[in-house]
């Protein structure tokens, strides 16, 4: 992620930043998603993939502050080295049998280097803490973020009757290595058991939603569109498109909406898997996300913006007794943590800022 600060609030989204190489071209697997969407002075940017250790070229273009008459920023570009002091950590277990075969698959946080093949640096543990290693030498499964070792029976066998997994000294691309860590028998899950689900769903602006899924999800054909209903205000809405990214291991699927418009609070718009029969969203081992209703709750990554009348803003000014006074009518409460230095007044000193509702008052 990288942290974007201006000195007053200004509109900001995807279209004005670019995240380069250092020749200026673009990177591979590099979704930016802006949050939150509209009107700040501070945005998170998720680039949607890691890159520990690179040097990047952050360019920033065409951003308006929220002034009547918008003032434009000039271009701006930064270049800065993304840093990475974590060491990776094992995040899950799942094992698999089938027929004469059998095999565990551990899954990193993030992608591993080839220490992640080196078969010294796993081993069974038992309850007194002696350690075997395993016959066969692991392989990556999925990219580098995943590791495959292939049992012998004998192994299935110890580590589904209580011997623990030992795994140390893997190292993330950007050095950082494991001390070592412990994954006990109860962490443990059968691969076809292991259905992937959706981890939590953010409307980010009006017209989108962006949906995390808790695994990784086979791409392609197998994330459609038509496996996702998304209602706002009790109607279906038209989903116009779709696009996937990944972050840390997991699938992100962000919807853009057409013909509908989520509240600001995103109180107003429902989302429905449908995928009864299992045809879409499957994960790297043909499991898939079942079809219901998301039964949390919508994040509301929505920034607040000021009410429109058609192209007018609803922004009021007149005079209490010997002040100024002005009023501005927003699409949402506002918190009443605001100070004067959130507003700026051309030609004018503000001396004090109220929230009440959705109406914030400027004195």
């Amino acid at each position: 992620k990288i942290k974007v600060t201006f000195n007053k609030v200004v509109n900001f989204s995807e279209d004005n930043i670019e995240v380069l190489d250092t020749d200026g071209k673009e990177i591979d697997d590099v979704n930016l998603t802006v949050s939150p969407s509209g009107d700040a002075k501070e945005f998170k940017v998720t680039l949607g993939t890691k890159l520990p250790g690179k040097t990047v070229v952050v360019k920033i273009t065409d951003v308006e502050d929220t002034a009547l008459y918008p003032n434009k920023m000039s271009e701006y570009k930064a270049t800065i080295e993304i840093t990475d002091k974590t060491a990776p950590k094992v995040e899950k277990v799942r094992l698999d049998h089938s027929g004469d075969k059998y095999y565990a698959y551990i899954f990193f946080t993030e992608d591993v280097t080839n220490t992640g093949l080196d078969k010294d640096n796993y081993a069974m543990m038992d309850s007194n803490g002696a350690l075997e290693v395993f016959e066969k030498a692991p392989r990556f499964f999925d990219g580098n973020i995943v590791v495959r070792i292939e049992l012998k029976e004998e192994e299935y066998n110890a580590l589904t009757g209580g011997t623990s997994l030992f795994v140390q000294r893997v190292e993330d691309k950007a050095g950082n290595g494991m001390k070592g860590q412990i994954i006990g028998k109860e962490e443990f899950k059968y691969i076809g058991t292991d259905a992937p689900e959706v981890e939590k769903v953010e409307a980010t602006a009006k017209d989108k939603l962006v949906v995390t899924f808790t695994q990784r999800l086979l791409e392609g054909n197998n994330i459609n569109k038509e496996a996702f209903d998304v209602k706002v205000d009790g109607k279906s809405a038209t989903i116009g498109s779709i696009s996937v990214s990944r972050v840390d291991g997991k699938t992100v699927v962000t919807l853009n909406i057409k013909d509908a418009e989520i509240n600001a609070n995103a109180k107003n718009v429902e989302l429905t898997i449908v995928n009864s029969d299992g045809e879409y969203l499957k994960n790297l081992f043909g499991v898939p996300v079942a079809g219901n209703d998301f039964v949390g709750t919508i994040k509301d990554k929505i920034a607040p913006s000021i009410v429109k009348d058609g192209k007018k803003l609803d922004i009021t000014a007149k005079n209490v007794g010997d002040n100024g006074v002005i009023e501005i009518t927003f699409d949402e409460n506002i918190k009443d943590s605001i100070t004067a230095r959130d507003f700026e007044v051309s030609g004018y000193k503000v001396e004090n800022v109220t929230a009440a509702g959705n109406v914030v008052t400027i004195k």
